[in-house]
């Protein structure tokens, strides 16, 4: 009697998991989530700029539209008026009729937006259209082929000093705009029958 004791120790298999697997899973899982989540924050973001500048382009894309139409409907013989914030013009191509009827055309810079306004007397008809918001800096300078060089709009128009101020000698325009996008846009058209002018 007096022999050594000997306890015998059965290794149980546990049935759950420790304490520090339960927090090394959850500090992965939440690593997971974190990248998961800031790609799709990014992936999100880059839709919406991608977005944005494709309607940028579909606006510029109909306002380069609607101003060689202009360019290119407009009566022969006809003069361009000056003004410091932009120009007017007769030509047949309007939004009242699809019939080529002769209409004063502005193209204007008004409080940041660039409007393009029609007019007909004889019809009563007067309607304005918001072309490009917001306009950052612009650029209107008319190319005169007498002297070779491109003057700004308004700087012809201050020059008159409220006299008919009318396109005479100029063959093009150029409309420089600069809106939120990385690089402006640039807008050159040629006046139709330019002889004329001279």
């Amino acid at each position: 009697m007096g022999g050594p004791v000997t306890v015998a120790f059965r290794n149980r298999p546990t049935l759950g998991m420790t304490l520090v697997e339960i927090v090394v899973a959850l500090a992965v899982s939440a690593l997971l989530v974190t990248l998961l989540a800031r790609t799709a924050t990014q992936t999100t973001r880059g839709f919406q700029i991608l977005s944005g500048a494709y309607a940028d382009v579909a606006r510029l894309a109909t306002l380069r539209r609607i101003m060689h139409r202009d360019f290119q409907s407009m009566a022969s013989a006809s003069k361009m008026l000056i003004l410091t914030n932009g120009f007017s013009m007769i030509t047949s191509h309007s939004d009242l009729l699809a019939a080529p009827v002769q209409i004063k055309v502005s193209w204007l810079l008004e409080d940041d937006a660039l409007i393009r306004m029609e007019e007909q007397e004889d019809m009563e008809y007067e309607h304005s259209q918001e072309l490009f918001s917001p306009v950052g800096d612009y650029a209107f300078t008319a190319y005169r082929a007498r002297t070779g060089e491109w003057l700004a709009l308004d700087a012809i128009a201050l020059a008159k000093q409220g006299e008919d101020c009318d396109g005479a000698g100029i063959s093009a325009l150029r409309f420089v705009l600069d809106s939120d996008g990385p690089n402006p846009a640039t807008f050159l058209e040629r006046i139709p029958d330019a002889a004329l002018y001279d």
